[in-house]
């Protein structure tokens, strides 16, 4: 599964819709600050993993803070990750990831608006990535 971040695939959209959260205190662990949820999508287009992932990057701390994963559907009782959305195990992740963990599923996920675009922005990055015998063009959100 190969992955792009949304915003170089449509710069204009993704500097729009990019989802930011602002904690004017600390929140179970996770500190006082400005957020930004940096969505990547899965580009080949022969799979249809139906997720997203997101980098989540604050801008007082250098680096990526959380990596978290996130399928439209809920996962098949024995499937491999048994969660719907879970901190990615194979990177590297700050201590307070769990809190920002917690912080997706209990504001943003919760956020039907939300989530329909966030569904959007992944059936955008699949048509933009399906195989053509003409020049692509990027498609209107």
């Amino acid at each position: 599964m190969t992955m792009q971040p949304f915003h170089k695939l449509f710069p204009d959209i993704g500097h729009d819709e990019t989802r930011t959260l602002w904690l004017g205190e600390a929140r179970d662990g996770m500190p006082a600050g400005d957020y930004a949820f940096v969505e990547w999508y899965c580009v080949d287009p022969d799979c249809d993993c139906r997720r997203v992932l997101w980098r989540v990057m604050s801008a007082d701390l250098p680096g990526v803070v959380a990596t978290i994963t996130h399928a439209f559907e809920s996962p098949a009782a024995d499937a491999y990750v048994p969660e719907q959305t879970y901190l990615e195990p194979l990177e590297r992740n700050h201590p307070f990831a769990p809190a920002v963990l917690r912080a997706v599923e209990e504001l943003l996920l919760t956020d039907e608006n939300y989530v329909a675009r966030l569904r959007r922005h992944y059936q955008m990055v699949k048509v933009y990535f399906e195989p053509r015998s003409k020049p692509r063009s990027k498609p209107r959100p």
